[in-house]
């Protein structure tokens, strides 16, 4: 059985409001990891595989969207600490004027 994934509220939310390729690519990448912490140990090797260690947590790209999170094996369960989104719009042809690209940032902590 997999490891549950835990999510503040306000995570939840943001992640329902995503479109649906990026929540789908998230949700995918969150359920391969739960099946992972079934059989590697914090600090195995082969996390790198499904995203990259920072200390004690995971970290991973999907669809424009940045997801932290921890495991804790005591409660067989992944904690989703952070999320967020970057777009970045870039003019769509040269002859347009140059400006400076439109970033929106957007990062939740529980």
């Amino acid at each position: 059985m997999s490891y549950a994934i835990h999510m503040h509220s306000a995570l939840t939310s943001m992640m329902e409001s995503l479109p649906s390729r990026a929540r789908l690519s998230v949700q995918g990448r969150l359920a391969r990891l739960a099946e992972a912490a079934e059989q590697w140990p914090a600090g195995d090797l082969r996390w790198g595989q499904l995203a990259r260690q920072q200390g004690e947590e995971l970290l991973f790209y999907a669809e424009g969207c940045c997801v932290r999170l921890g495991l804790e094996p005591e409660r067989r369960r992944l904690v989703v600490r952070e999320l967020g989104r970057v777009l970045v719009r870039l003019p769509a042809r040269r002859d347009e004027p140059a400006t400076s690209p439109d970033v929106q940032a957007t990062l939740n902590v529980s």
